[in-house]
């Protein structure tokens, strides 16, 4: 059975944030980051279909 998933603008904006964040202090690369995005965004689509 699926489960729904709730995804809000806000925390979306917030995970964004502190992304840039900790690339800004040099805690991620950008390699990290993008791997990152990449994977909230495959999340995305798939609640989206």
């Amino acid at each position: 059975m699926p489960q729904e998933v709730s995804v809000s603008y806000r925390a979306i904006k917030r995970k964004v944030y502190r992304l840039i964040d900790a690339r800004v202090d040099g805690d991620k690369t950008e390699a990290d980051v993008q791997e990152s995005l990449s994977r909230r965004s495959g999340l995305l689509r798939l609640v989206n279909i």
